[in-house]
């Protein structure tokens, strides 16, 4: 009976596996005496379901406290009587460090730590100009482009920025947003390869790929008058 129930038990939390580039703070599941690390978060698929929008934390204009946690927060799971029970949301803050042993083998293990780092804020400066009169940047416009203008009448764009007092706090909150409008999918793609179409896509639950995320957050900045181009890089 009990292998079972732990088969189920797995098996539940498989299907909340979600996929981040950066390597996420787990999850914590607790059986008996047993504490098992998890990298799936059934909150998570709870707020992509529109269970519920926001995180428990706020982090003011960044939205999550580091790259190591997006989602800000760290969730306890306990299997009481049989139920699976939540019973701690811990915030994440930037200098928090999470001890942990890995094992592995039989007989070692090895201590690790899990540390959050503050955001990489310094502001980088380019030239306006090309010196080579042969290259030239082209940058969707957002004056006068319709498509645009319906890209910010259908989706909050404007009110996601409101208050920010620099192009930075706007951009990494086309960021956050962007993020959370689907799970990360590695090998799905959209129809149409354009930012309304995926959106319109991700709201009827379907999730896409890293390339999907760089399309719709280069549309959203072009169309509060950020220039940005999405740049597809291969590794040879």
């Amino acid at each position: 009976m009990m292998k079972r129930f732990l088969l189920v038990i797995a098996a539940i939390f498989l299907t909340f596996s979600t996929v981040l580039s950066t390597e996420q703070f787990p999850d914590i599941l607790i059986i008996g005496k047993d504490t098992i690390y998890l990298k799936s978060f059934p909150l998570e698929q709870l707020r992509a379901k529109n269970k519920f929008i926001k995180t428990p934390f706020d982090y003011g204009s960044y939205s999550f406290p580091s790259t190591g946690c997006y989602r800000g927060y760290v969730a306890t799971w306990q299997i009481i009587d049989e139920f699976l029970t939540l019973k701690e949301v811990r915030k994440i803050d930037s200098d928090l460090s999470h001890y942990f042993y890995v094992c592995l083998n039989d007989t070692a293990y090895a201590l690790t730590v899990v540390k959050g780092v503050e955001l990489f804020r310094n502001v980088l400066q380019f030239d306006n100009y090309s010196k080579n009169e042969d290259i030239n940047f082209w940058y969707d416009q957002n004056e006068n482009n319709e498509y645009l203008k319906l890209l910010r009448s259908q989706y909050p764009i404007d009110s996601l920025i409101k208050g920010s007092l620099t192009d930075m706090d706007k951009a990494l909150k086309i960021l956050n947003w962007v993020h959370r409008q689907w799970l990360h999918n590695g090998s799905n793609e959209p129809s149409k390869n354009d930012a309304i179409s995926i959106l319109e896509e991700a709201k009827e639950g379907k999730n896409f790929r890293c390339v999907e995320y760089g399309i719709v957050t280069a549309a959203c900045l072009n169309a509060i008058g950020l220039h940005s181009r999405l740049l597809s890089l291969t590794k040879y």
